[in-house]
């Protein structure tokens, strides 16, 4: 995972429109919170990946400079180069279907206005932007495994709840342990020593057990091989079998 105050400084910068490598030629037209939406979106998929490859040497106090810049370049590319674009392209499909389905009905003579009309509306284009952020969204929750979108299809919805609320309970509880906020739990020393105790008592009726076995011909923990009437059958023919092959 990437260390969490880089990437959150990246998508504080790029949620103020603050930008250190380059700045956008052209900024979509759809709606701000689908925006900021698709940023959190690629904080927690930066935040969720290795930024700094594992076989490099660590740098000390450099590391977390040196993720920040590469979370602030990917992020900078991820919304200059693909969300702008693919949010501009929905926002100028949609017209483009509603004037195609128009010339289709005219030329029969029908009328279609009001589906023509929503489609060349400002509405069904903020909604065609909320629809790609929150796909984003749910999609990069999931292969992060912060959520398991198989509960909501094969449990229900209710059993898909209580799983993220287990989840961000555990999530907080990791984070404030990691900073030091809660304390870990003490073990009583008379509660150690009981659990060695109950140890040592399991360890004795075992050795117990096995020396009392080693006498006996069948045990069914030691000895799993127990001598019967054909193996003693076998046994006398192979030796009869020997000693007439050595008379001859």
């Amino acid at each position: 995972m990437g260390m969490l105050f880089p990437c959150l400084l990246a998508g504080i910068l790029n949620g103020c429109a603050l930008q250190i490598f380059r700045e956008p030629m052209k900024v979509g037209n759809g709606p701000l919170i689908a925006l900021y939406i698709f940023i959190f979106t690629t904080f927690i998929l930066l935040w969720s990946i290795r930024l700094y490859p594992r076989n490099l040497r660590k740098l000390g106090k450099f590391q977390p400079i040196i993720e920040f810049f590469t979370a602030e370049f990917l992020m900078e590319d991820l919304i200059i180069d693909f969300w702008f674009p693919l949010e501009a392209f929905f926002l100028e499909l949609l017209p483009a279907i509603a004037q195609n389905i128009d010339d289709w009905v005219s030329a029969g003579g029908w009328s279609a206005e009001v589906i023509t009309d929503f489609l060349k509306s400002e509405a069904s284009g903020f909604y065609a932007s909320y629809t790609l952020a929150l796909f984003f969204f749910l999609a990069t929750l999931h292969s992060s495994r912060v959520i398991d979108l198989r509960t909501l299809t094969q449990d229900g919805p209710r059993r898909f709840c209580r799983e993220i609320c287990f989840k961000t309970k555990t999530g907080i509880r990791r984070i404030l342990r990691k900073f030091g906020f809660r304390k870990k739990r003490k073990v009583n020393i008379n509660e150690q020593r009981n659990t060695h105790q109950t140890i040592d008592s399991f360890n004795s009726r075992q050795k117990l057990h096995k020396n009392r076995c080693q006498s006996q011909e069948y045990c069914p923990l030691h000895n799993l091989i127990c001598k019967t009437d054909s193996d003693s059958e076998f046994d006398f023919f192979k030796g009869f079998a020997a000693t007439s092959k050595s008379n001859s």
